[in-house]
């Protein structure tokens, strides 16, 4: 698992603002809750931006949440392919999307997914995390649904066996 136990609190950098792309995130962060059964919450924020959570943690923000970043890649890396990311840094995580995925919401979602922990499906499955193509999907699989629950649950560094899960709160 990735995240700690508090809520997420997605705080985009204001680049994305003009492009009138905030309802997208919007959305991805009301279906990744819906994928967790609201047991987990996430909140996109507007007006909070901080280059470094770790030296200016916004005031809008708990201690015990945890932020997801998303920046816009850098006009060099933007463009026909370009391949949005995400990364883990601590107490924080952080997306670099592409100009033109802040228009799909299936780009978004795809990119909460990974900061939730998933990585891609495996060649030929098809869901919300396939790796190279976007197969019609704009919301997690009832599979993808289960794993995201299965690893809010579970004890921090332990995979596999199931019997290892957490009783819910």
């Amino acid at each position: 698992m990735r995240l700690p136990r508090g809520d997420v609190y997605v705080i985009v950098h204001p680049e994305f603002w003009p492009m009138g792309v905030w309802e997208n995130f919007e959305e991805a962060a009301r279906r990744m809750e819906r994928a967790l059964q609201g047991r987990w919450r996430w909140r996109v924020l507007r007006n909070v931006w901080t280059d470094d959570p770790d030296r200016a943690w916004p005031p809008e923000v708990p201690q015990d949440a945890f932020i997801v970043q998303v920046t816009v890649r850098p006009p060099e890396q933007d463009g026909p392919g370009c391949r949005s990311a995400s990364d883990v840094r601590g107490r924080w995580g952080q997306i670099r999307l592409c100009r033109s995925h802040a228009r799909i919401l299936f780009s978004i979602l795809h990119e909460f997914g990974h900061e939730a922990g998933l990585s891609h499906l495996p060649r030929g499955v098809r869901g919300l995390m396939s790796g190279d193509v976007n197969y019609g999907y704009d919301d997690f699989t009832d599979f993808e649904r289960w794993v995201i629950g299965a690893m809010r649950f579970r004890r921090s560094g332990l995979r596999a066996p199931d019997d290892q899960l957490q009783p819910t709160m």
